[in-house]
């Protein structure tokens, strides 16, 4: 019985095939499909697949291939290597015919008509004929079979790749589209892969199956090599990535091959897991907001106690005071100004500050996916766009700026105390303590709180490999990597970050844009040093050391240029680290700052006498001699930037490398000396707006915070951005509003705190006995200094302290250290 059972079909099999040999069919071909129409066409199958290509002899060759059953389904067959799309058509054509109910046999051609009787005796059949025919046209009949040499083993591993990443419930969206990421969102057995696809700057985003990750995708991807129809397999893989994936992975020879490579980022639709960091940071803000409450309590009862008399406030209680926020608020936005004051730093560093978010803000533009990512590189080759990318300079200028203050601080200081010896260890401890606090506690904030933040499409790029690294563009981090701060966050908070790691610290460093703290920090360092050595030892000495490191600095970066061919403009960061972060091709502009304040704080009658001698044709030669030399400094990278870009001479390029930092300085240093001096004094009054004071006060936040605002800001999207200018003009106001609020919270939850605290640790420990020491070499009649002595000859004590003390908007600045003063700057860092 059982074996009458398999026989029949093969029997109506045989009188269905035997006319249409007739016809010059392939017997082999329409055997093989309709051994699969009998089996009701599996869908595929890594076994299946397996089963088929180990079925291929010498005497017959065999292929796997995919067919589309419906719109949604895709059935696997089995044929004999000749069988071709027109053999499956035909024998479609005449099965579906056969088995229309309405059909006659009787009125087919005679060679049709016993084949037509045998399929509409097998009902089984032409049901199964039925479910897989029924929604697709003769002409949409498609046959994507397997044809490389690939080996069995690779082909069976791509196909097992693949339908672990089939597309789920929705349209897939074009190659440069994000889909739907809220409907995948919504879809509980799904999660959605956002793909990047590298050197060509495409990125797609797709709803797969939830057992598809990176690698699986990107097999998904290679498998359209080893199909010869993607049409055959739409069900399964969208057509248009099909076709886009043989284009750019296989081209055909004879087109230009890019050299792509998929690299997908498939995650839950749900925000990352809260880590134990996440809830230590937690713990940390909330502690920080009970002592700000706390100290708001404690001013109401130390308000309603003075009524029945003051008295002295213990240690625990200034300490507590230190959080109280309306006079941290109040002191973050005072407008005081103190005579004696270099007030236009102020608007300098907020100018610089601004410049600096405005071209982080395209370097991020260019990290992050666009469907127009082309017009981007593009623009920078324009004339306008050298704006945005001689921002680095205003590096420079914050360098310049805390040289200048270091001497400038330390040389009222000195004036004030009528102590010529600097305590250099206390300096660059209290230094470190103004410094870290806040630093690491936004270390935890982004590593721990910042992934948490916004979730999106584009979410997994910045907790992934931006979050990694923060510069994907330059080193891709692999996907399930420690994030740069797990491994390197102590660097950080050493101020060795530009040396650690070893290889390319900007590229795999934590926070990398803090390179500039760990080069302010060395610099501090060395440049306490100095001033110990001019105010305690010997002017001479200090001078020349300071002379003889700015000629290193140039023979030091000259040569290095020379030796490693760096480029200039904005692509040499893509290929070396040394010329932008290590402190030897930095510290130039540092150490013309420092020679500028000895310049305006000892010499600045005779520096003003000397500008007044000058014609005023020769003072209006100077600005414009400098001015121009600024400008040609931002605009001569034009032709680095253009494309196609004019290269430069190995000489052009030294000297540009070697000394554009130095000119910038100097050129930033006249402008601070001809307000100084009152030589300019409408571009003095603009840069010394009380405006500026509070914003200056929040650059140190600012700059920590800013590139990660800015991410999240721009990752958050839903939809892929249109790059213009337009957008960006739109864009940079709100990312300046934003940095500029997140600053201020920092500034109020840990900065202001930290530095009252610091102040009252030193205040309590080391000053009270610098304070004696000073009193004592006052009673000793040690109130003047010889000429190797740094006291400078232009200020009297009592104004001294009163343009220090004017520069806080704290009270009791008269028990600071040279550092502490400096924090009351911000040193002129960001």
């Amino acid at each position: 019985m059982a074996t009458r059972a398999t026989l029949a079909p093969l029997l109506a099999l045989i009188l269905f095939l035997l006319p249409l040999l007739v016809e010059g069919l392939d017997f082999e071909c329409l055997l093989a499909v309709s051994r699969a129409i009998e089996g009701g066409f599996a869908p595929p199958s890594v076994a299946s697949q397996q089963e088929c290509l180990d079925a291929s002899s010498s005497d017959q060759a065999m292929k796997y291939c995919l067919s589309p059953k419906s719109l949604s389904e895709t059935m696997e067959l089995c044929l004999p290597e000749q069988c071709t799309r027109d053999d499956l058509r035909e024998i479609y054509r005449f099965a579906e015919e056969a088995c229309e109910p309405s059909t006659s046999c009787i009125e087919m051609d005679a060679s049709a008509r016993l084949p037509c009787m045998v399929m509409q005796q097998n009902r089984t059949m032409c049901g199964k004929v039925a479910n897989s025919t029924a929604s697709i046209a003769d002409e949409n009949i498609h046959l994507s079979c397997f044809h490389s040499s690939t080996s069995n083993e690779t082909k069976a591993q791509l196909l097992a790749d693949t339908l672990e990443c089939a597309p789920m419930g929705q349209p897939p969206g074009a190659v440069n589209d994000l889909a739907n990421w809220d409907a995948c969102h919504e879809l509980k057995t799904a999660h959605y892969c956002v793909v990047d696809y590298k050197n060509i700057f495409v990125t797609a985003g797709q709803c797969v199956a939830p057992t598809c990750d990176g690698s699986k995708y990107a097999s998904m991807a290679r498998m359209a090599c080893e199909v010869d129809d993607c049409m055959g397999m739409a069900a399964m893989m969208p057509v248009g990535h099909c076709l886009f994936w043989r284009a750019l992975l296989c081209p055909p020879e004879g087109t230009p091959n890019y050299n792509v490579t998929v690299e997908a980022t498939c995650s839950p639709t749900d925000a990352p897991a809260m880590s134990a960091g996440f809830y230590v940071m937690i713990g940390i803000s909330s502690a920080l907001v009970l002592l700000i409450a706390a100290a708001s309590a404690m001013a109401v009862w130390r308000q309603k106690e003075a009524n029945g008399g003051r008295r002295e406030p213990s240690i625990a209680e200034r300490a507590l005071t230190a959080f109280y926020l309306p006079d941290n608020w109040r002191g973050l936005w005072s407008t005081k100004q103190g005579d004696g004051e270099v007030s236009c730093l102020h608007g300098i560093r907020v100018v610089s500050i601004v410049w600096i978010l405005l071209a982080h803000l395209f370097i991020l533009y260019q990290a992050m996916p666009a469907i127009n990512y082309p017009d981007l590189v593009e623009a920078m080759g324009k004339v306008s766009f050298q704006v945005v990318t001689g921002a680095f300079f205003a590096v420079d200028t914050f360098f310049l700026l805390s040289g200048f203050l270091l001497v400038f601080v330390t040389l009222k200081h000195v004036a004030r105390t009528g102590n010529s010896r600097i305590n250099v260890p206390l300096a660059v401890l209290h230094r470190w303590i103004r410094m870290s606090v806040v630093y690491a506690f936004f270390i935890g904030v982004w590593e721990f709180v910042a992934p948490h933040v916004s979730n999106g499409p584009l979410w997994p790029i910045f907790t992934g490999p931006l979050h990694r690294t923060f510069n994907p563009i330059l080193v891709p981090a692999a996907e399930g990597s420690p994030s740069a701060c797990q491994q390197y966050w102590w660097a950080n908070l050493l101020y060795i970050n530009n040396f650690v790691p070893s290889e390319r610290p900007l590229a795999f460093g934590c926070m990398p844009w803090t390179w500039y703290l760990a080069n302010d920090f060395q610099f501090f360092v060395i440049g306490i040093l100095l001033m110990a050595i001019y105010c305690g030892y010997s002017k001479r000495i200090a001078r020349v050391v300071m002379g003889t490191m700015l000629v290193a600095c140039w023979v030091v970066t000259g040569t290095r240029n020379i030796l490693k061919g760096w480029q200039v403009g904005f692509f040499a960061l893509l290929e070396d680290d040394e010329f932008y972060i290590k402190p030897w091709t930095r510290i130039a502009p540092y150490l013309l700052g420092m020679m500028g304040a000895l310049l305006v704080s000892e010499h600045q009658e005779q520096l003003r006498r000397w500008l007044l001698r000058l014609r005023r044709f020769g003072r209006v030669g100077l600005h414009v001699l400098l001015a121009s030399a600024m400008l040609f400094l931002i605009f001569v990278q034009y032709s680095a930037h253009k494309i196609p870009s004019t290269p430069w001479t190995p000489v052009q390029t030294f000297f540009y490398n070697t000394f554009s930092r130095s000119v910038w300085g100097l050129g930033v240093l006249w402008v601070v000396f001809c307000c100084a001096t009152g030589m300019t004094p409408n571009v003095n009054r603009l840069l010394s707006l009380s405006l500026y004071r509070p914003f200056a006060r929040l650059t140190y936040t600012l700059y920590l915070v800013h590139l990660p605002v800015i991410a999240a800001l721009l990752y958050s999207a839903k939809n892929l951005i249109f790059l213009t200018y337009a957008n960006t003009v739109v864009s940079f106001p709100a990312v300046i509003v934003l940095g500029f609020a997140v600053a201020c919270v920092l500034y109020l939850l840990v900065e202001a705190p930290s530095l009252h605290l610091n102040k009252l640790i030193m205040d309590n420990t080391y000053m009270r006995k610098a304070s004696l020491k000073g009193k004592e070499e006052q009673q000793r009649g040690d109130e003047t200094m010889d000429e190797e002595s740094c006291h400078p000859p232009t200020a009297s004590k009592e104004a001294t302290e009163a343009s220090v003390s004017s520069q806080s908007p704290y009270d009791s600045v008269d028990l600071m250290e040279v550092s502490s003063e400096l924090s009351r700057w911000d040193d002129g860092m960001f």
